[in-house]
């Protein structure tokens, strides 16, 4: 099984342009942090060196679960980890997952050329044609890879 875990990320000590002039990283994670155990599923966007710290939220087995929670690293439900992902990023954004459909039906529509029914559908969005394509919901991402 797989648990989730709400992860505090916090500014190097020194500030971020200190820690990159020096060479180290701007970002310190918790110290029960550990890399091979939690997988990054969606970090806050902010910038770290206006606010000090950020959020992330990660998944971790159940079997490796006891070993990093701790300061800045605290377990949440499944729930909370797609209510937090949904808060953090809202929206569906549109991807290119075929170029050369993009391409060939911009061309045709650039000389007025009638589009087919498949070459109008790959610059729909909201149609599953390759094409032009939405990027999954945070929902539908846990869904996917962490169902119930």
């Amino acid at each position: 099984m797989t648990a989730f875990v709400q992860v505090t990320i916090t500014e190097h000590a020194n500030g971020t342009d200190w820690a990159r002039a020096n060479g180290e990283a701007p970002m310190q994670y918790p110290a029960t942090y550990d890399a091979t155990k939690i997988t990054p599923l969606l970090y806050e966007t902010a910038d770290l060196s206006s606010v000090g710290s950020i959020e992330m939220v990660g998944a971790v087995e159940d079997a490796d679960l006891a070993s990093v929670v701790g300061t800045g690293i605290i377990e949440i439900t499944r729930s909370a980890a797609i209510a937090w992902g949904t808060a953090a990023e809202p929206s569906q954004q549109n991807v290119i997952t075929d170029q050369n459909a993009v391409i060939l039906a911009s061309a045709k529509a650039a000389i007025d050329e009638a589009l087919t029914q498949t070459e109008k559908n790959a610059l729909n969005p909201d149609n599953a044609e390759p094409g032009i394509n939405k990027t999954q919901t945070f929902a539908e991402m846990m869904d996917a890879n962490y169902p119930v």
